[in-house]
């Protein structure tokens, strides 16, 4: 279990130790996130993609996950930004692109800076 579903579950027991309500799981999960992002801010981390880094997440280890950002551009009909860069799933790299909805779901474990691509 990861250390964010356990701050949740704690944070969403009654005092007991009982079981929780949706209502307090849901809070618990909108504290927690509200706190990333205070200290996401604090340290002055991006709120998107930044090219020369590739990202990592425990979300899939069996697939060893990965994203290197490329670059970064807009979409010329609605300016949402995007992504474009190669992912490495499945033991595959293949190119793909994330937008701003992928970023606010990610749960990184890490970045590391990669260089500009070649």
């Amino acid at each position: 279990m990861t250390a964010r579903l356990q701050l949740i579950r704690r944070l969403s027991e009654d005092s007991l130790g009982g079981i929780a309500t949706l209502h307090d799981v849901t809070d618990a999960e909108r504290m927690l996130d509200a706190y990333r992002a205070e200290v996401l801010a604090e340290v002055g981390m991006p709120d998107f993609y930044q090219p020369g880094h590739t990202y990592t997440s425990a979300e899939f280890p069996e697939y060893g996950w990965k994203f290197r950002c490329d670059s970064v551009t807009t979409r010329p009909d609605d300016g949402e930004q995007a992504a474009l860069g190669w992912r490495y799933f499945k033991g595959e790299w293949e190119p793909y692109a994330y937008y701003k909805d992928d970023w606010d779901l990610a749960k990184f474990t890490g970045t590391a800076a990669t260089g500009s691509a070649s």
